[in-house]
C-alpha cells in the first residue's frame, strides 16, 4: 500500500469514528454507552450493505478485492449511513440547528 492510500484510509478512518461517536456533555460513562447504542443500530447495516456491494464488485471484476479495498468500501458506506442516521435523528427529535 502506497503512502498516499494509507493517509487516505487513516483519513476515513478517523472521519468514521468522529461520527460514531454520541456525545452526552457532562457523562463519560453515558458517551461511551450512548456510542456503543448507536454503533450496534448502525452496524450491520452497513456491513450488510458492504457485504453486497463487494461482491457485486467481485462478480463484476470477476477477482478478489484485496482487503484495503473492501475497507475503504465499508468505510465509505458506513459515513453515508452515519450521515443520513444523523439526519434522520435530528428531525425526529426536533433538534434541527436553526442558525
Amino acid at each position: 500500500m502506497k503512502t498516499k492510500e494509507k493517509i487516505v484510509l487513516s483519513t476515513l478512518v478517523c472521519l468514521y469514528l468522529l461520527m460514531t461517536i454520541s456525545f452526552i456533555p457532562g457523562s463519560l460513562s453515558g458517551t461511551i454507552n450512548a456510542t456503543i447504542k448507536h454503533l450496534m443500530v448502525t452496524l450491520p447495516y452497513s456491513i450488510g450493505m458492504t457485504i453486497l456491494a463487494v461482491s457485486i464488485i467481485q462478480k463484476v471484476v470477476g477477482e478478489k478485492l484485496l482487503l484495503d479495498r473492501v475497507a475503504r468500501i465499508y468505510l465509505m458506506i458506513g459515513l453515508f449511513s452515519e450521515i443520513i442516521y444523523a439526519i434522520y435523528d435530528y428531525t425526529t427529535k426536533g433538534q434541527m440547528f436553526v442558525g
